[in-house]
């Protein structure tokens, strides 16, 4: 895909999206908090992928908790997690899913 594909390909997805929690924060990163990381940067999301049945899922491994800040999650842990709150975006393909969840911060680039 070419940058403009792919940034129109991202907004759509998240757009599709844009009333889970993990969507709002990248859709409005500047609106929520930082994570700090043992090596001294910040993060304000990461994501993964996964399979359920034939489909293949996008979840954060990066969460609010219940006081709103922002948390790791181990990969297990995240998964659990995301399944259970329904915090994840299907795809097709496992290609796509792992596609968008190493570039859905293109977004940010474009905006």
């Amino acid at each position: 895909m070419t940058e403009e594909l792919d940034y129109k390909f991202i907004k759509n997805v998240l757009e599709k999206n844009n009333n889970k929690n993990f969507v709002k924060r990248i859709l409005k990163k500047d609106d929520y908090g930082v994570l700090k990381n043992p090596d001294g940067t910040h993060s304000t999301h990461s994501m993964a992928y996964g399979s359920v049945g034939d489909k293949y899922v996008v979840f954060p491994t990066v969460v609010q908790d219940q006081t709103g800040n922002l948390v790791r999650l181990k990969p297990e842990q995240a998964w659990y997690n995301a399944l259970n709150r329904n915090e994840v975006i299907v795809f097709e393909s496992k290609d796509q899913a792992e596609w968008f969840s190493k570039n859905y911060k293109k977004y940010w680039d474009n905006e």
